[in-house]
């Protein structure tokens, strides 16, 4: 086609008619002027990428639906709609339409615009489980025997600082010495007083346990009020061969794929499967369960379709459950071959990248999906519960500030540390100092040996005469 000189590209769009689930594909006739109008997620995302091709003044388009005149519904499924681009009906298919291999076959179809995948949904149960026990499960048992090991802990350190003080508390025979040990810290907990101590490094160690206790107490009052009073909801039915098993019916959305897939993978017979179209068909199947007619135990489809369901009124009394069978998402299909595919592909990467389809997204559906992936859909069956570990580093804390309280306040520890040294360093000076006195030779031996017995031999007298002697000497020699 030829249009102000330029050529011209009229492609021919086949749409799906849907009955529900609208939000992706949406055809309305306006009645006083006939005219039709066409919306929806895809066809959004469509325009979104018309808007990024770089030849776009050259392409339009003519949205054409696949309808059955007779029951106005879809003229078949949506690989007979594939079909039609074989056949040269139309240029393109857009809608909400999955990308599998066997139907890369005949099309080809642009990079994907959604994550997808398919799973099922079932109705859910709240249950409490209040046991005569329950108190207990908020802590695992190793984070019990912490706490009561710190108690024993604090208790021993405050008798140890308060064993030279006027304290009466511990005073008395040894069993009663053990048994306040040991009750100190709860008492501390019920009769907070100041006068239970003497010592201020003993109110100090005091305060630190109070607070630690005060700490813990919070902790857990916060996990058993959760474990409490928060329902704890589980899936009615956890796999697929549980349904199997049971024999139980299960739903799948009209002219979708799911039928297919039951069937050839999963194992279904063709007499348990039941088709919906709209939300409220799949909210009045799951509530009337497995065992009335028209009801079915869960429904498979496609994640963004059973997102689009959780969104709604409906959605707080079920839940995605089971395994994730994974598909490549929606995409755009065209003609074997087609040049335009590589061109709207590359577009509709520049409409996720620039955040423009978490708008359409937002304006559709109210929450994101078309991105979401398939995270996981099923909450932790049992509350968490705390271990020791996830205290570790408060208790580590708290034992090191306590150690130094107690060091600090008994100096006997110092002292003690202070006299080892000393006598060590006396000891070695001793032996240092006996080790030069000793003769290191023969020679040296002999000289000792010499010295000492020239300092053992008698001393010589020595006679001096006295005045008195020589008075008696000059007489007789007068006589």
């Amino acid at each position: 086609m030829l249009k102000n000189n330029v050529v011209t590209t009229q492609l021919r769009i086949g749409i799906p008619v849907k009955t529900g689930f609208r939000q992706f594909v949406d055809t309305e006739t306006i009645r006083h002027t006939n005219k039709t109008t066409y919306s929806g997620f895809s066809i959004e995302v469509l325009l979104a990428a018309y808007e990024k091709l770089e030849s776009k003044n050259s392409i339009y388009f003519e949205f054409i639906p696949f309808k059955n005149e007779s029951s106005g519904g879809m003229n078949g499924n949506y690989d007979d709609l594939l079909s039609q681009i074989k056949e040269q009906r139309y240029d393109a298919v857009v809608g909400d339409t999955t990308i599998f291999s066997n139907r890369t076959l005949d099309v080809d179809f642009t990079m994907p615009y959604s994550e997808s995948g398919m799973t099922m949904l079932v109705p859910v149960h709240g249950q409490k489980l209040w046991k005569m026990w329950t108190f207990l499960q908020p802590w695992s048992w190793d984070l019990w025997l912490t706490v009561f090991a710190s108690f024993i802990f604090m208790g021993i350190v405050i008798r140890i600082m308060e064993r030279r003080t006027e304290n009466t508390t511990f005073a008395g025979p040894r069993n009663r010495q053990l048994g306040m040990t040991l009750w100190f810290p709860f008492s501390a907990l019920a009769i907070p007083q100041r006068d239970m101590v003497i010592k201020d490094w003993s109110r100090f160690v005091l305060v630190i346990w109070i607070g630690l206790a005060v700490i813990l107490m919070q902790i857990y009052t916060a996990s058993l009020s959760s474990m409490l009073t928060v329902d704890r909801f589980q899936p009615m039915f956890m796999s697929v061969d549980e349904l199997l098993a049971k024999g139980y019916k299960v739903g799948y959305q009209k002219d979708s794929y799911v039928k297919d897939f039951l069937m050839d993978r999963l194992g279904f017979d063709e007499s348990q499967l039941e088709e919906y179209c709209t939300t409220e068909d799949y909210y009045k199947a799951l509530t009337k369960g497995p065992n009335e007619n028209g009801g079915v135990a869960a429904i498979f489809d496609e994640i963004p379709f059973i997102r689009v369901f959780l969104a709604t009124k409906y959605g707080s009394k079920f839940m995605m459950a089971g395994t994730i069978y994974r598909t490549d998402g929606f995409g755009f299909a065209f003609p074997k071959g087609s040049s335009i595919v590589s061109n709207f592909s590359r577009a509709i990467l520049k409409v996720i990248e620039n955040g423009e389809i978490t708008t359409i997204e937002k304006r559709y559906f109210r929450h994101g999906i078309a991105n979401q992936g398939v995270a996981s859909q099923i909450p932790p069956d049992n509350p968490r519960i705390l271990h020791a570990s996830s205290l570790a580093g408060l208790f580590i804390i708290v034992g090191i500030v306590t150690l130094l309280a107690l060091v600090i306040s008994e100096g006997y520890f110092w002292r003690k540390t202070v006299g080892l040294a000393q006598q060590f360093i006396s000891k070695r000076s001793s032996d240092v100092s006996s080790n030069h006195d000793q003769p290191r030779n023969e020679t040296e031996l002999m000289a000792v040996q010499s010295t000492a017995q020239v300092n053992a031999a008698p001393e010589l007298e020595v006679s001096i005469p006295r005045e008195e002697d020589d008075a008696e000497i000059n007489q007789v020699h007068s006589s």
